[in-house]
Parts: C-alpha cells; sequence; structure tokens
C-alpha cells in the first residue's frame, strides 16, 4: 500500500479462488497479480471475503488431492478408450483397466491419518531405574525400539563430544592467529 492507496480490487476474490484451485500458493498468486506475499498476507487480513475466497479454493483443491492420495492407497478401476485397427477399420474400444494400491501411498496416509499406530519413531520414558526392567517382559517390537533409542543416544553424546572438541579446537586456532598478527604489529 502507497500513499494509502492499494492494487487490491474486488474482482480479484474470484481470480484467487480460481488460482487456489488450480493448487497456487500465497507466492503464486502474489506473482499473477504483480505484488509480494507480504502484500497477499495483508489483503487476506484487511478484505476478508478475499480471505475467503482462497480458502474456499484451496479446501476444493485439497480435497481433490486427498481423494486422488486415498484412490491411490486403496487402488482404483477406469476405462480407457484405445484406437483399434481391423481390416483398415479404425474404432475406439473401451478397455477396463484397474491401478492396484500403491505402497507408499498407503503408508504415507496412514502415518498421517493414525499417527499413534504407524509412527516410525516411538518416544519411550523410563519411569523405574533401567535395572530393574525384565527385557523379558518387553515385545520384539518394544526392545528393538529401546536398543535403537540407546543407540541414538550414543551417537548424539559422540557428536556433541566431536563439536565440543572442534570448537575447541577453532577457538584455540583463533587465538594463535591473533597472537601472531599482534606479534606482527608489534614487531612492525
Amino acid at each position: 500500500m502507497a500513499n494509502g492507496k492499494t492494487k487490491y480490487r474486488p474482482e480479484y476474490n474470484e481470480m484467487a479462488r480460481k488460482l487456489c484451485l488450480l493448487g497456487a500458493t500465497d507466492v503464486d498468486v502474489a506473482d499473477f497479480f504483480g505484488v509480494t506475499k507480504y502484500t497477499i498476507w495483508k489483503w487476506r487480513k484487511d478484505y476478508p471475503e478475499f480471505a475467503e475466497a482462497m480458502d474456499a479454493g484451496r479446501v476444493v483443491a485439497d480435497a481433490n488431492v486427498v481423494n486422488r492420495l486415498y484412490m491411490r492407497a486403496i487402488g482404483y478401476s477406469y476405462t480407457e478408450q484405445k484406437p483399434v485397427s481391423a481390416k483398415g477399420d479404425v474404432k475406439i474400444v473401451e478397455i477396463n483397466k484397474h491401478m492396484p494400491p500403491d505402497v507408499t501411498a498407503c503408508i504415507f496416509w496412514l502415518k498421517n491419518r493414525q499417527r499413534h499406530k504407524w509412527r516410525d519413531r516411538y518416544d519411550y520414558v523410563m519411569d523405574e531405574d533401567p535395572k530393574e526392567i525384565d527385557p523379558e517382559s518387553l515385545s520384539d517390537k518394544e526392545l528393538i525400539a529401546a536398543i535403537e533409542a540407546g543407540r541414538q543416544i550414543e551417537r548424539a553424546n559422540q557428536m556433541t563430544k566431536a563439536r565440543t572438541k572442534r570448537r575447541h579446537e577453532l577457538k584455540q586456532q583463533g587465538k594463535k592467529a591473533t597472537a601472531d598478527i599482534q606479534q606482527k604489529d608489534d614487531t612492525s
């Protein structure tokens, strides 16, 4: 906004909605209108109908993506039309095809929809003294997770020690360089 004027026009609402239907980000919308993303954010704040239009487009676009991801996860059938030539005559033939479920889409869906059941990482809080835990009472999954947690802690400790050592070395090099410069200045 310069001198109290804005480039915003009410007709931008429908344009922004259509852009968002196509998956446009705030930066994409800003580029389209020749403004910055900060201007788009300001328009969203100052003009609720503009924000509503963008949100309406995004809801539909996101719903379409969710639907497609779901279809990929469970598999689906579709009809494809193909031209077929027989005895010099070309006919359009409909062929039924099946797209099998996509494991990656299944994993993505489950990890996001049922995080508590399908996440890769488990956080274990040890309320008891580790010496008192009976490994026999743990499931295989819990035991593997506990071993991996111990390995991660050990790696983190090693990395911390290495970083501390490197910082100390750099600090010493910096002190030596400073001393060399001061010595050189003193002799000049």
